[in-house]
């Protein structure tokens, strides 16, 4: 039997793993000495997921969570459009808290959320740009 799922409650779900895979991300990133600075910081349309601190490097994290069972699910590449609206947000970062963009970068962390098993794979993607 199928059922069809309220548009609204699927965009809920998604948020709550979303933020879920957050928390996970930002733990991890904590117990490899990463300070978390700011966490879901907006700019108009634009958002930063993870903003931390490592050495003298401000790092932007991007968080992508996946609720999946598959094996290699977390083996993708962000679109170039993702990629560009990352750089201007933290360009704006840069500029409202007087920070040399060269000495900073863009990371990429995926959680893969295994519903069968409760584990997480978490991948950390350094500089991805």
């Amino acid at each position: 039997m199928f059922v069809r799922y309220n548009k609204y409650i699927m965009k809920k779900y998604k948020k709550t793993i979303g933020r879920w895979g957050e928390s996970l991300a930002a733990d991890f990133l904590s117990r490899r000495g990463y300070a978390i600075i700011e966490r879901n910081k907006r700019f108009g349309r634009l958002e930063i997921d993870l903003i931390a601190q490592s050495n003298d490097i401000t790092v932007f994290i991007e968080v992508k969570t996946f609720s999946s069972q598959k094996i290699n699910s977390t083996d993708f590449f962000l679109r170039h459009e993702q990629i560009s609206c990352l750089k201007r947000a933290m360009s704006i970062y840069c500029q409202q808290n007087k920070i040399n963009f060269n000495n900073s970068r863009l990371d990429l962390v995926t959680v893969d959320l295994n519903r069968q098993s409760r584990l997480a794979k978490i991948r950390h993607y350094k500089n991805i740009f």
